[in-house]
């Protein structure tokens, strides 16, 4: 339940407030070879303008704030939550976010978010954007989306796919840029 309330407040964002994010309680994608830099990420709606430092402090209301790292994303809401994260390869690159209960830690993931991006550049990119799958880019009709208890759940790849070539041909939720990269060690 707490992925599920995460999710949809990360990637829901920039949809309407009766529309959720896509879910699935299982992962449906494998990691791919695209990848972000390393560091402190900025997520920006319309035409918010990039922070001009790693400060949040000064960053404009618009920008939401993300580390990323290797396979780990850590979101900053009222408090730090990571994430499982990974792009998967294809034609259109997915976005899958697993969410864990900020008591589970190192735990498996308690569910599983997903989103459309399109990075700018050569892995590892500096820059994408970035949309998300909301509820009403699911309209299946062959069963892979489940319809119980979970209105907003892929069962299959295949759904996922679907409803995230419908998501990509609207505009962008947010734009992505990389404000501070990670120390090199």
């Amino acid at each position: 339940m707490f992925a599920k309330t995460v999710g949809a407040m990360l990637l829901a964002g920039g949809l309407s407030a009766c529309e959720l994010a896509l879910q699935s309680e299982q992962p449906l994608l494998q990691a791919g070879r695209e990848a972000p830099q390393a560091g402190l990420w900025a997520f920006m709606r319309g035409s918010c303008s990039p922070p001009a430092s790693g400060a949040v402090e000064t960053w404009p209301e618009c920008a939401a704030p993300v580390w990323l790292k290797g396979d780990i994303a850590t979101f900053f809401m009222e408090r730090p939550v990571r994430a499982d994260f990974l792009i998967s390869d294809g034609d259109l690159k997915i976005v899958r976010v697993g969410m864990r209960s900020p008591d589970d830690g190192a735990g498996a993931s308690d569910g599983y978010t997903y989103a459309v991006v399109e990075p700018e550049g050569r892995s590892p990119f500096a820059k994408a954007r970035v949309w998300a799958i909301g509820c009403s880019h699911v309209d299946q009709p062959d069963g892979a989306v489940s319809d119980d208890d979970d209105p907003c759940g892929a069962e299959t790849e295949q759904a996922l796919r679907m409803a995230s070539a419908l998501a990509r041909k609207e505009e962008p939720t947010w734009t992505a840029v990389l404000v501070s990269p990670a120390p090199q060690r």
